[in-house]
């Protein structure tokens, strides 16, 4: 569910960074979105529910309608921008072809016809699914590609600008709100061992467990370790995205600053807004874990697995940033990059095979810690090594193509 939902807000995301204004038409294509979102969370609620599992139809026109919106105001934008008519042209092929598949998919058998149980009766509906998520991912590749082979576009007056600080800095605001994921994990009511619909809903406030269930203050206290131990690792997931890495300057007008991804080049630019899928999923799905096990302390080994996956894969993917943003061919770390990337994927090495190695049985406190622990001494770590080099004024000032630091 969360594939489609991300892919129209990066088109969203896209057309907001190239033709928003602040008028009246801004205002009804944002009302549009609203109207369409909503019903998207809706039915994907339910869509996405084992029990129902109905819902999938009204997801699907939901997406091709927001996706049709879109359309319908980048073709007002290329009315009034027409020497961008030819770069609008090339992604509103794909876009066209997103929407017929997604409203083929809305015909397909779902949950209504085929129960919540899936099985061959499906198939129609999750092939049309996949295909259209294929096409919206050579939607981003494909097209300036084709546009390069093809000479679409004539010269640079022609390419549509982007705006690179605006646009990672929404990437980064939708990284907050999966992060917000985790810490609501840790706000879920309940405590270890308590079970039924009155205490799934219970807050922290409460503090401490009811007497009748036998939690006593061991209960209570077990409730807030969990809290602190889920909170600290939203944290270091935090820190590991925001804090780690200087925010490269997208002009990379000097060498003092490295640049961003997307200034670099356009496959720099679309491999580092790719990354951010695998890094939303991850956090999402830690969180997802985490919650009830927070709640009715559901934890097994296929918990911790999925857990420990979850955060390698995010170490990876911020370790694949580092990459992807120039230096200007100048070290301005005290530790080179290739050695920043050794060290990293030791310690996604280590918080994958952690829970592949050592059964920590009932214990998800203990597991917690140790990824914790990990996740911590990796953020130490990588802060002593991004530590800036002293580079004379001599060697920033001169001419680099490329760089690797």
């Amino acid at each position: 569910m969360f594939l489609p939902i991300w892919f129209q807000w990066n088109v969203i995301n896209h057309y907001n960074n190239r033709f928003e204004t602040h008028d009246m038409v801004n205002l009804v294509y944002f009302a549009g979105n609203f109207i369409l979102s909503a019903v998207a969370g809706a039915s994907s609620e339910r869509c996405g529910s084992a029990t129902s599992r109905k819902g999938c139809q009204e997801f699907a026109w939901a997406i091709a309608g927001a996706r049709l919106w879109t359309v319908l105001f980048t073709f007002y934008a290329a009315y009034h921008n027409k020497r961008y008519s030819v770069a609008i042209f090339q992604y509103t092929v794909f876009d066209i072809l997103v929407i017929i598949l997604w409203m083929a998919t809305s015909f397909m058998h779902s949950g209504e016809y085929c129960g919540s149980e899936v099985n061959k009766c499906w198939i129609p509906f999750i092939f049309l699914w996949w295909l259209t998520l294929l096409i919206d991912t050579c939607r981003l590749f494909l097209a300036p590609i084709l546009s390069s082979k093809l000479k679409l576009v004539k010269n640079r007056l022609e390419m549509i600008p982007l705006d690179v600080s605006l646009l990672a800095e929404r990437h980064e605001l939708f990284i907050i709100l999966s992060i917000g994921e985790v810490v609501v994990s840790a706000l879920a009511g309940g405590v270890s061992g308590h079970s039924g619909d009155d205490e799934h809903h219970r807050r922290l406030q409460d503090g401490h467990t009811d007497d009748e269930s036998g939690g006593g203050d061991d209960g209570g206290q077990n409730e807030y370790e969990m809290v602190i131990v889920i909170v600290c690792i939203a944290f270091a997931i935090k820190t590991w995205y925001f804090d780690l890495y200087d925010p490269p300057k997208p002009t990379g007008a000097t060498c003092a600053y490295r640049k961003h991804a997307m200034s670099v080049s356009p496959y720099h630019g679309l491999t580092w807004i790719f990354l951010h899928i695998p890094l939303n999923i991850a956090i999402v799905m830690t969180g997802s874990v985490l919650e009830p096990l927070k709640l009715e302390g559901d934890f097994d080994v296929t918990s911790s697995r999925i857990i420990g996956t979850c955060l390698a894969i995010i170490v990876g993917c911020c370790t694949g940033f580092d990459l992807l943003h120039s230096g200007c061919g100048v070290q301005l770390r005290k530790v080179g990059k290739k050695t920043r990337v050794a060290v990293h994927v030791v310690f996604m090495f280590a918080l994958l095979l952690v829970p592949f190695l050592w059964d920590f049985g009932d214990n998800p406190s203990c597991f917690l810690w140790v990824m914790l622990a990990l996740m911590m001494v990796g953020v130490v770590s990588t802060f002593y090594m991004h530590r800036p080099l002293y580079v004379s004024e001599k060697a920033l000032e001169a001419p680099h193509d490329h760089g690797i630091y």
